[in-house]
């Protein structure tokens, strides 16, 4: 009865409640609100970063107004979560305002409010939601509470057809006894097959044997209050351009087999591992979000260091480091600055430098070496200062390395004086692209996982003979499968989003060049379309000069080594203020070509979101393949270890 993605799998439930029991789920997101005696006046549900879903008839009750009385918003009520508190024990109170409030109307529409709790509610959680209006006889669950009672009432139901109005037909599941009385009011309905929430009890008929009762559908609700729209959209699982990192272990498919044989190799007497694979092959997801949460889970602390972003690994190491100490459960932080830490690191070592952050003995730590290929850049001194900190004399049981390197690079790292010696000792694993059922499925287990989406028939299998075998193909394909999602309607990620974007090799480029034709003509002569406001320039080819520097600054060619370009990190300081501000735009939300670093008071800086950009953007091909040698004569002019980050671009 609902729907299957080519994959064969149903929609399972929502990430979060995967491993959870629609109770446990359920128990997290509701909530109970009360009136001035303290008693049941309905129930409610979280939807969103501190929202509550309930109906206006309920909050009239809880604030004990007759239900054709006006509330206005900031009112307060109080809610509890005896679900969440246990059966039979009263929650802790809360505080909630009212932000929307929709009277019952004459028709019998409306009947909609959308409370704003006041402060954090300790083990609460939203639940998930499902858009899906493919409902019919799917099994349901719904709770209420009594007036002069803690203890839940469950009622197993079927869904059944539409009402009017947004209703959809709610009957009592064959022997179930319970009926739909007051205190049900506001429940969230979970639909079984589809493991989430799709809609809000409303209304009830009168207590009999063949009792009904009605729901409002959670897209007639968000059609009552648009700002509930975006509270039901489930975040997509999908990065586009940007890497997985640790926190999106449970949308990381595909390199299962990889994630296990890095980890074994870590485990192993060797104490450092170097993933190596072609650019766009996905080295740095496999680390930060397959072998990371593993190591993590088998007890090692984890670092991370993004080579490619700074010239002093040893100081970013140490950011790394004060922010692992400043855990709760290492006790209370104190007030220890960087270059303290640095110091520690390069005269005690690693080793010594986590006991006194952390008070703990722990000597199992991972250090993750993203982009290693930047080490080849730095001044001698600071690469052995590094290395020096990292592979210590006396090795030190439990600390590991992994390092994720380009293969182009490979020969210049082995061959290199200070770093070759390091990778050979360690173990050299390479990383091969993805085969045709490793990419079936990055394409398809983040949709399984999520209720009521899935792929229109045949769109999948067109994905996947468009992707081919290409080693750059995969940030291509994570591109244009997050504008799908981005893209989908009724559920469904379609063909024709797909065609329109131009596929798995067109969709980058044609946003790209898209985003190049709005911002570089809409500036010429017209000022930058910037909310704050920004210098004009009157000549439209400075516009183009200025915005092809910008290009220009953040790649860089490493002279005489024939490998492709690769990103540079470019500091606003070095772009100058009219560049800076083209880079705010092609790195914002609905581009997201560029990645802004720094801010509050740390230096700022921009890259480009992903190397694949390089070949992808014709624009930026052209900028390479014009500016070549300025390109590489600048890395000679550089300084040594700033990776071409100083000088003008």
């Amino acid at each position: 009865m609902y729907d299957k993605n080519e994959s064969g799998r149903t929609a399972a439930g929502a990430g979060r409640g995967e491993h959870e029991d629609a109770d446990t789920v359920l128990a997290t997101g509701t909530v109970r609100l009360r009136d001035g005696h303290g008693d049941s006046a309905g129930t409610g549900f979280l939807v969103g970063d501190g929202l509550v879903l309930t109906c206006a008839h309920v909050v009239c009750d809880a604030l004990g107004k007759p239900r054709d009385t006006e509330v206005l918003a900031g009112a307060r009520v109080t809610l509890d979560m005896p679900l969440l508190a246990g059966p039979g024990a009263p929650g802790h109170d809360i505080e909630a305002e009212v932000a929307h409030w929709v009277p019952i109307r004459e028709d019998r529409s409306g009947d909609v409010a959308v409370l704003r709790l006041l402060a954090p509610a300790p083990g609460a959680r939203p639940l998930p939601t499902s858009l899906s209006r493919r409902l019919w006889e799917h099994g349901s669950r719904i709770v209420g509470f009594t007036r002069r009672s803690d203890r839940p009432v469950w009622q197993r139901g079927s869904l059944l057809g539409p009402a009017g109005k947004g209703w959809v037909q709610l009957s009592r599941a064959d022997g179930q006894t319970v009926r739909v009385t007051g205190g049900f009011s506001g429940s969230p309905v979970w639909d079984n097959a589809l493991g989430a929430v799709v809609g809000m009890i409303v209304a009830a008929e009168p207590v009999r044997d063949d009792q009904q009762a009605y729901m409002l559908h959670l897209g007639a609700l968000a059609d009552e209050i648009p700002a509930l729209a975006e509270a039901f959209l489930v975040p997509t699982p999908f990065r586009g351009l940007e890497p997985f990192r640790e926190e999106d272990a449970d949308v990381f498919f595909g390199r299962e087999e990889d994630t296990e044989t890095v980890v074994r190799a870590l485990r192993g007497e060797r104490a450092a591992v170097t993933l190596c694979g072609p650019s766009g092959c996905g080295k740095s997801s496999l680390a930060l979000a397959g072998v990371a949460p593993v190591m993590r889970r088998a007890g090692h602390e984890v670092v991370v260091v993004h080579c490619g972003r700074t010239s002093r690994p040893v100081g970013a190491l140490a950011v790394e480091l004060l922010e692992l100490a400043r855990q709760e459960r290492f006790g209370p932080p104190r007030a220890i600055g960087v270059e303290r830490v640095v110091t520690w690191l390069t005269g005690a070592g690693l080793a010594d430098t986590v006991h006194r952050l952390t008070g703990s003995a722990t000597t199992d730590l991972l250090v993750v070496l993203d982009q290693a290929e930047a080490l080849l850049d730095l001044p001698e001194g600071d690469l052995t200062a590094l290395l020096s900190v990292l592979f210590p004399s006396r090795r030190t049981a439990g600390m590991r390395v992994l390092l994720t390197l380009r293969a182009d690079f490979i020969d210049a790292a082995l061959s290199h004086e200070r770093l070759g010696p390091v990778l050979k000792r360690g173990a050299v694993l390479p990383l091969t692209p993805m085969t045709r059922e490793q990419l079936r499925a990055v394409i398809t287990c983040p949709v399984d996982r999520v209720p009521g989406v899935s792929y229109e028939p045949g769109l999948v299998r067109r994905i996947l003979e468009d992707a081919g075998s290409e080693p750059g193909a995969l940030p291509l394909l994570s591109f244009v499968l997050r504008h799908l999602w981005e893209e989908q309607s009724g559920g469904r990620l379609r063909v024709e989003a797909y065609e329109r974007a131009g596929g798995v090799s067109g969709a980058l480029r044609r946003h790209a060049e898209e985003a190049w034709r709005k911002y570089v003509p809409s500036v010429t002569g017209t000022g930058f379309p910037d909310p704050a406001g920004a210098p004009e320039i009157p000549d439209p080819m400075e516009t183009v000069t200025h915005a092809r520097r910008l290009l220009a600054g953040l790649v860089r060619v490493v002279p005489g080594s024939g490998a492709p370009a690769l990103r540079r990190v470019l500091t606003r300081a070095e772009a100058g203020e009219q560049r800076w501000r083209l880079a705010v735009l092609f790195a914002g939300k609905d581009e997201r070509l560029l990645v802004l670093h720094g801010g509050a008071g740390t230096p700022e800086s921009v890259e480009l979101a992903h190397e694949a950009l390089i070949t992808a953007w014709p624009t930026l091909s052209e900028v390479v393949r014009e500016d070549r040698d300025f390109l590489a004569a600048r890395g000679v002019a550089a300084r040594p270890g700033t990776l071409g980050k100083s000088g003008p671009c």
